[in-house]
C-alpha cells in the first residue's frame, strides 16, 4: 500500500493509524474493567489499582465504548483512498473493536 502512495493516500494511513490506535487503546482501558483475566493476562481492575488515566475514569464506561466505536469508524473512514488492498487493515479495525483478549 505504501509503495507508490500519493500524498492524499498517506494522509488518510496517518489519519486511519491514529484512530485504530486510538480504539484499540480505549478497548484496552474497557477490558481492564470488563474483561476476563486469564484473557487479558493480567489482573482485571489492574488499571485503576495502578491509578492509571483511563477512558472509563475519565469518561465512564457508556462513553468510552461510543469513543471506541467512533475511532474505530474514522479508522475504517479514512481507507476510503484505497480499493480492496487495503481489505486487511479494514479487517484490522474490526479485530481491534471487537477483541476480548
Amino acid at each position: 500500500i505504501l509503495a507508490g502512495a500519493s500524498k492524499k493516500q498517506l494522509d488518510c494511513l496517518t489519519e486511519y493509524a491514529e484512530n485504530l490506535g486510538l480504539a484499540f487503546q480505549i478497548k484496552d482501558d474497557l477490558l481492564d474493567i470488563e474483561g476476563d483475566a486469564e484473557k487479558i493476562g493480567k489482573p482485571v481492575g489492574s488499571d485503576i489499582k495502578n491509578e492509571k488515566l483511563t477512558y472509563p475514569a475519565l469518561f465512564g464506561l457508556e462513553k468510552s465504548r461510543e469513543k471506541a466505536r467512533q475511532a474505530a469508524e474514522k479508522a475504517r473512514e479514512a481507507l476510503r483512498c484505497f480499493d480492496r488492498k487495503a481489505d486487511f487493515l479494514r479487517a484490522l479495525v474490526d479485530f481491534v473493536i471487537n477483541r476480548d483478549f
